[in-house]
């Protein structure tokens, strides 16, 4: 049972009825909490399967292994880290786009390209289902911004303009540790939400994952067997000037025992590309009756910057750390 709409993407490819159906579903999902199930993804299950298994391969690693990938050692974020803070409780390794190294001379945010850290001991299969599921999800977040942006009465390549250079995706591989005996329960992650424009989650079957609906609340978001999560990020609200939400979320593994697997992909225009809000007046929506705590945002609700650079927001983010607009916010 879940409060949360569960979408059928074949409709999208289906008579102008259908259409209008998942259209006028996806436009009232992104005006609430931005969160929904998608069934019929097209991504078949013994892929979905392999990558929880080869995730499960990468976490059953000794430290050492793990730690020989860690992100310090990458000029371009990617790689392992692990976080036992109040905010977080878990593990993770980031991977993107298998590209060579950077050029000199080019904009900052340029060392966000570039190669990712490999266990080397999981050989190339490891690898390929990795970057394999990335180009997947990507291609389904594609058709998604496609509709989307017929939504918005945009142009098709709004958010995802043509253009040499490849999107920025981003897919982490996260283990949410087990909840401490006899303690407060631990977020895995804290209540955030995602700079993307939308993000595609693959989660195992332990759960833990909840989601911040219109009136403040949080509500469970089980896992659905052979179905993509999917919720939106900040650039989505932001180009929408507010009719679409960005998803607030957090994770807290209900287990005491079992460690929790997801994938999430986030999807993303090139590092080049300017987010260019809408020609459209800024939507105003009714404040939440109650919140639980601060919501991680890298803009402040409700305050929709002009047009940006992408890269130049990511690198903010990555290579400044300035990660949440309010400075108190741990891990700013």
């Amino acid at each position: 049972m879940t409060p949360f709409p569960i979408l059928d993407f074949r409709l999208l490819n289906g008579t102008l009825s259908e259409q209008a159906v998942f259209m006028d579903q996806l436009d009232e999902v992104c005006q609430s909490s931005g969160f929904f199930y998608l069934t019929n993804h097209g991504i078949p299950e013994s892929q979905l399967e392999a990558v929880l298994t080869a995730s499960n391969q990468f976490f059953d690693l000794s430290a050492a292994e793990k730690n020989a990938l860690h992100i310090k050692q990458s000029a371009h974020f990617r790689g392992y880290s692990e976080m036992k803070n109040e905010r977080d409780w878990r593990e993770q390794i980031h991977y993107s786009l298998e590209l060579p190294e950077p050029g000199s001379g080019l904009p900052e945010y340029s060392q966000l390209t570039g190669p990712n850290q490999w266990p080397a001991s999981l050989g190339a299969e490891f690898r390929q289902t990795i970057l394999d599921f990335m180009m997947a999800a990507n291609a389904v977040g594609e058709k998604l911004l496609t509709a989307l942006s017929k939504i918005l009465d945009l142009p098709a390549g709004h958010f995802m303009p043509k253009s040499r250079e490849f999107p920025y995706l981003l897919l982490k591989i996260i283990c949410y540790y087990p909840q401490p005996v006899q303690q407060d329960d631990r977020p895995g992650v804290a209540p955030h939400c995602d700079w993307s424009w939308l993000t595609l989650l693959l989660q195992d079957e332990v759960g833990g994952l909840e989601i911040q609906t219109p009136d403040g609340s949080w509500h469970a978001a089980p896992p659905m067997k052979n179905t993509l999560s999917v919720n939106l990020g900040e650039l989505l609200e932001i180009v929408s000037k507010g009719r679409f939400v960005a998803t607030a979320h957090q994770v807290i593994n209900p287990s005491e025992h079992k460690r929790r697997i997801s994938v999430p992909v986030f999807i993303n225009p090139p590092l080049s590309a300017d987010v260019v809000p809408g020609p459209f007046p800024v939507h105003k929506k009714k404040e939440p009756a109650q919140t639980f705590g601060h919501v991680h945002r890298v803009v402040q609700q409700g305050q929709y910057p002009e047009q940006f650079c992408f890269g130049d927001s990511e690198w903010q983010r990555k290579g400044e750390g300035k990660w949440c607009h309010d400075e108190r916010c741990l891990g700013k």
